[in-house]
C-alpha cells in the first residue's frame, strides 16, 4: 500500500538554455515594483547583472537593486532587504543567484508585512504567510531552492543557522537558464554541484521519499553523476551545464517534498560554526552518513548505483550498494574535491550544541536510520578521518 503523500513546487517552472528572456514576460504577470535581490560580487562581474536589469527595464517594470547577500547570509540583511523593499514599494522580489540570493529573496517576500526582526523566526516564531510575488533565478546549479518553501538562513550572535518555511514560500516563478551558470568558478561549481548530488541522494533514501519524488530523485543523482566532472573542467560546456542544471531542478524538487537526512542535519549546525561552503560541508560528510545508513539502505542505494550505472542490474544488493558508495568517493576526486578537516572541525566546547541542533532537525528526523547523539558525534568523527 502507498503510504499518504503530498506535492508541491513552483507555480511556475521554466528551464532550458535562453529562458531568461523570459523574464520580464513572466515579471509583468505578477506586478510592475521589483525588488532585485542578489549577492554583491560575482554576478555584476559577470556583466550578467547589468543585463538582467536591462532587461527587466526595457519590458517595462520599474527596478531596484539590493546586492548586499554575502555567503550565508544573516537574518540582518534579510532585514536590510526587506527595508528596501518596504521603501521602494515593491510588488514583486525578484531572487538572482546562488541559494543565498534566493534564500534572502524567499524571507524579504515572505517576511514583508511581518512584524517582528527576522532573527526571532529563526529562533521558532512562527512564520507567517507570503504577500509578496516572488520570482527565483537561480545562476549556479547547486540548492534546488528556486523550488523549495525553505530559506537557509544565519543568526550570527545567536551562532545558529537553520531553515524557515511556509507552504506559501515557494516562488511563484522558478526561471532556470543553465547559461546563467556558464561563468561559476570550477571549485563553486564542484561544491555546489555536490551540494545537489547530496540532496538528490538524501531525498531518495529519506522516510518521506515517495512513488512522486523518486523519479526526481533517481534522475538528478544521475544526471549529476554523469555530467558534474565536465562542467568543472569546462566551465563553458553547455551540453554540461544543462544537465547538472536540470540535475539540480529536479533535486529540489525532490528534497521539497521529501525531506534530506543526516547529511544536512548536521551540515547546517557545522557550518554555521566553520565558516565552510555549504556544499563542501555535505560533500565531506556524505561518505560518512551513507555508511552510518547501510544498514537500514541497503536496497535503495543499490538503486542507485543501478541508475547510475555504478554496478550492473544482475549485481547483488550489497554488492550494489557498495559500488555506490565507491562512486560517490570517485566522483569527489573528479570534481577536485579533497578532505578538508578545518571545514568540519568545530572546537570542542562547541560539539554539544552541534549533536543538539542536529538531533532537533527536520532533515536528521527524515533520515532512514534513526539518529542517537552518539550516532551524531560518531558521524563527526568518521568524516574527519
Amino acid at each position: 500500500m502507498v503510504s499518504p503523500f503530498q506535492f508541491t513546487t513552483a507555480g511556475k517552472v521554466r528551464f532550458g538554455h535562453g529562458s531568461l528572456k523570459a523574464l520580464p514576460e513572466e515579471a509583468r504577470l505578477l506586478g510592475s515594483r521589483a525588488l532585485v535581490v542578489t549577492g554583491s560580487r560575482s554576478l555584476a562581474a559577470s556583466g550578467k547583472l547589468e543585463a538582467i536589469l536591462a532587461l527587466l527595464r526595457d519590458g517595462g517594470l520599474q527596478v531596484t537593486l539590493f546586492d548586499r547577500v554575502e555567503p550565508e547570509p544573516s537574518t540582518d540583511t534579510v532585514d536590510a532587504a526587506i527595508a528596501e523593499l518596504r521603501c521602494f514599494e515593491a510588488d514583486l522580489v525578484i531572487g538572482v543567484g546562488g541559494g543565498s540570493a534566493i534564500d534572502v529573496a524567499k524571507a524579504a517576500a515572505g517576511l514583508a508585512r511581518a512584524d517582528s526582526p527576522t532573527r526571532e523566526y529563526v529562533a521558532g516564531k512562527k512564520v507567517p504567510e507570503r504577500q509578496i510575488r516572488l520570482i527565483a533565478v537561480p545562476t549556479t546549479a547547486g540548492t534546488g531552492t528556486e523550488v523549495t518553501k525553505v530559506a537557509v538562513l544565519s543568526d550570527k550572535t545567536a551562532n545558529l543557522k537553520v531553515g524557515i518555511r511556509a507552504d506559501s514560500w515557494v516562488p511563484d516563478v522558478a526561471l532556470v537558464d543553465p547559461d546563467l551558470t556558464t561563468s561559476v568558478p570550477p571549485a563553486v561549481t564542484a561544491q555546489t554541484g555536490m551540494d545537489a548530488f547530496v540532496q538528490a541522494v538524501e531525498s531518495y533514501l529519506s522516510i518521506g521519499a515517495s512513488p512522486f519524488t523518486d523519479p526526481f530523485a533517481l534522475k538528478a543523482t544521475a544526471l549529476i553523476a554523469a555530467n558534474l566532472p565536465a562542467a568543472v573542467r569546462n566551465g563553458a560546456d553547455r551540453e554540461a551545464r544543462g544537465a547538472v542544471a536540470l540535475g539540480s531542478l529536479m533535486a529540489g524538487v525532490a528534497l521539497a517534498n521529501a525531506r534530506l537526512g543526516l547529511v544536512h542535519g548536521l551540515a547546517h549546525p557545522i557550518g554555521a560554526r566553520t565558516g565552510a561552503h555549504h556544499g563542501l560541508v555535505c560533500a565531506l560528510l556524505l561518505d560518512a552518513v551513507l555508511q552510518f545508513n547501510l544498514s537500514t539502505s541497503e536496497r535503495r542505494l543499490a538503486e542507485l548505483a543501478w541508475e547510475t550505472h555504478a554496478a550492473k542490474r544482475n549485481a547483488s544488493i550489497p554488492d550494489s550498494a557498495r559500488a555506490f558508495l565507491e562512486l560517490c568517493r570517485s566522483l569527489l576526486k573528479e570534481v577536485g574535491i579533497r578532505k578538508s578537516p578545518e571545514a568540519l572541525r568545530v572546537p570542542p566546547d562547541q560539539v554539544p550544541a552541534v549533536i543538539s541542533e542536529t538531533l532537533a532537525s527536520g532533515s536528521t528526523k527524515s533520515n532512514p536510520r534513526q539518529v542517537t547523539a552518539g550516532d551524531v558525534r560518531a558521524v563527526m568523527e568518521a568524516a574527519l578521518q
